[in-house]
């Protein structure tokens, strides 16, 4: 399955996995560029074109290498670029994260972008754990990924870090598919009713990792 040319990796209810292609490099700059996009990553500064541009680069390297990396987050039908989700090897491991633009915050694309990556994260490449490093002050953002593990209000590590004190969620592959069903039915039942069909997503991962 593509998109433009983009390769997409896993699919679900009108949204898509992809890698990074041609355009990428202005969408995933006009995302980082919002103050209100970055206000809780790193120093909270918005990012450059070329920084843009370079992560980009390394995020299709990471794809093409070893077949994951952040993913561009893309309407199925339309190709519209939405934002991005995926995981980065970091100082605790395997880290998920994701970013979108402020008209999609209370809109289901994140998370079921974020349910397709964890799926395929945890199923089809087999990880073991992953964990979330969410600023403090990012309020929203932990409750949300609390919500979504079924975890208590206090579950999480605080951490310091160069940018502040950081929650870090730890998430197992035995909690992740303890919630598996729930969390499919919560974010897909409207689309799967609708369709009458299993709400399994479409993984149609390239050569490299069949």
């Amino acid at each position: 399955m593509s998109i433009s040319g983009s390769k997409t990796y896993a699919s679900r209810d009108g949204v898509c996995l992809c890698d990074w292609d041609n355009d990428a490099r202005n969408d995933y700059a006009r995302l980082v560029s919002d103050p209100r996009v970055m206000a809780f990553i790193s120093d909270g500064k918005p990012r450059s074109f070329e920084q843009a541009a370079g992560e980009v680069d390394a995020f299709n390297l990471e794809l093409q290498t070893r077949g994951w990396s952040r993913w561009a987050v893309r309407r199925e039908e339309t190709g519209e670029f939405l934002g991005y989700s995926g995981f980065a090897q970091k100082e605790y491991g395997i880290n998920f994260g994701q970013r979108f633009f402020p008209k999609l915050w209370r809109s289901r694309a994140p998370m079921a972008a974020a349910h397709l990556a964890l799926e395929y994260g945890f199923l089809k490449l087999g990880f073991d754990q992953i964990h979330t490093l969410t600023n403090l002050n990012h309020t929203m953002a932990i409750r949300l990924n609390r919500n979504y593990l079924g975890v208590d209000d206090d579950y999480g590590v605080v951490c310091d870090t160069s940018f502040g004190p950081h929650l870090r969620i730890d998430v197992t592959r035995a909690m992740f598919l303890s919630g598996l069903q729930r969390n499919r039915q919560r974010i897909f039942a409207r689309a799967v009713s609708a369709a009458g069909q299993d709400a399994t997503p479409d993984f149609s991962p390239p050569a490299t990792l069949a």
